[in-house]
């Protein structure tokens, strides 16, 4: 699953360091591809409040 969640997040928050070597704009179909998938098998923890 990393394989996908790396280039992905160097695709949607580190794209704007054009120093960076690991972000590539072919990392945008599999955003587009997996996004979806890969946003249900997230669970976040919440506190008693509910945040």
């Amino acid at each position: 699953m990393s394989s996908l969640l790396f280039p992905i997040t160097c695709h949607a928050y580190l794209n704007d360091l054009t120093w960076n070597a690991h972000c590539d704009d072919a990392y945008a179909p599999l955003r587009e591809q997996f996004g979806e998938r890969l946003k249900k098998l997230q669970f976040r923890y919440q506190d008693p409040g509910g945040e």
